[in-house]
């Protein structure tokens, strides 16, 4: 957790932002936890161990977290959500449409597909984002 620390503090350093320990804290926060949240469930865990974090501080802190490439944005289930970047492999997506439930994979085959698709198009992609909507097994079991 200290590069990752390191690295926001001289980001925020480049671009002549302030280093507040409320940032401090939600850089701990966010990197204490493996899942995927968006803004309003950030505010309201944060809230519960430091009470006076406003909506302003998570909005603004998430949005420095991703250009200090230290946080990635993934939107589904209707949200915008929040998850660790660095040090942090590439992976995709299956999304529960019932629970919400997000379980993260990685497939060579697939990664290698995606390339081969590029070539076929001379197309140079920058960066890519595969998420597979179905129901998980926990609650297709609820189902019967």
């Amino acid at each position: 957790m200290l590069k990752e620390k390191q690295i926001l503090i001289n980001y925020l350093k480049q671009h002549q932002k302030k280093i507040t320990s409320q940032r401090m804290k939600l850089l701990e926060f966010f990197l204490k936890h493996e899942k995927h949240l968006n803004p309003h469930e950030l505010y309201y865990e944060i809230r519960k161990i430091y009470p006076k974090f406003g909506w302003a501080t998570v909005y603004r802190t998430l949005k420095l977290l991703k250009e200090a490439q230290l946080a990635s944005e993934i939107k589904f289930d209707g949200y915008t959500r929040y998850e660790h970047k660095y040090k942090h492999s590439h992976h995709d997506h299956l999304i529960c449409t019932v629970c919400g439930k997000a379980s993260e994979f990685s497939d060579e085959k697939i990664e290698n597909i995606q390339t081969q698709i590029a070539k076929k198009f001379k197309f140079s992609p920058t960066s890519h984002v595969l998420a597979i909507y179905g129901v998980c097994n926990k609650c297709r079991r609820k189902e019967f």
